[in-house]
């Protein structure tokens, strides 16, 4: 069976991370790792985390430079042979960790999983209707990316293609996507429920951020940049 490493960015997330972790830990098998990389925080979130008697669970001082370098970091030490993202606020849906097992045990040696989900709030209330549609695509995904870090699970290969992060690039989970369809890697979205995502007004990640039109026109232009340079790395590698 394969190794999974989940990766978790935690910053000031007492509120809401020890159910997040419980709902891992509980779907785990004994060689997978959750590494939990904490960029600073001043609450409890540190001493929640060291409460799990669990030797599964990795706790990293991250680089405080922000959620994108610090799931950089965590990633960095992920040793499985699957590794997860996870956000400290969700709730995940019990199997959903057999699921994405189920798919890389066929996948191709490049691929990403990405779940199906339901939005709730800060109280756990369900506030949307379950996610059904999922397009890919380079183009259709820089213009409005459709996938979401806290969803997604990918092959370790891809870690090659993947890291470092480049500068200036809006959101990870998107240059993750992306990269992956430049490498025509396979896409797997889940059949039924599996992440009760939580949206709330301390969210690290997510599309509650606003971002102005400017920022968002430069955010594509830099991934569109890195895309092509991306491109042409891989086809020399591959002459």
């Amino acid at each position: 069976m394969q190794k999974v490493s989940i990766v978790m960015a935690s910053y000031n997330g007492s509120l809401f991370i020890e159910k997040q972790v419980k709902s891992i830990v509980c779907q785990m098998q004994p060689k997978d790792e959750l590494i939990i990389s904490d960029d600073g925080s001043t609450d409890e979130t540190i001493n929640i985390i060291k409460s799990f008697s669990d030797d599964r669970i990795k706790l990293l001082n991250g680089p405080q430079k922000g959620v994108i370098k610090n799931f950089e970091f965590a990633i960095q030490h992920a040793s499985g042979e699957i590794i997860v993202l996870s956000d400290q606020d969700d709730i995940w849906i019990k199997n959903r960790l057999q699921h994405i097992r189920n798919y890389f045990s066929i996948a191709e040696n490049l691929a990403v999983y990405h779940s199906r989900f339901t939005n709730i709030d800060a109280k756990g209330n369900v506030t949307s209707l379950l996610s059904t549609t999922f397009n890919t695509g380079i183009v259709k995904n820089v213009i409005k990316n459709q996938y979401i870090g806290a969803m997604m699970a990918f092959s370790a290969p891809l870690k090659e293609y993947i890291l470092p992060f480049p500068e200036n690039i809006a959101m990870h989970d998107q240059w993750i996507g992306l990269v992956n369809e430049v490498l025509q890697g396979g896409i797997k979205v889940s059949d039924e429920l599996e992440v009760l995502y939580r949206r709330h007004s301390q969210n690290l990640t997510g599309k509650n951020k606003r971002i102005s039109i400017r920022k968002k026109f430069s955010n594509r232009l830099f991934m569109i940049y890195y895309l092509l340079k991306k491109f042409i790395y891989i086809k020399r590698k591959n002459l």
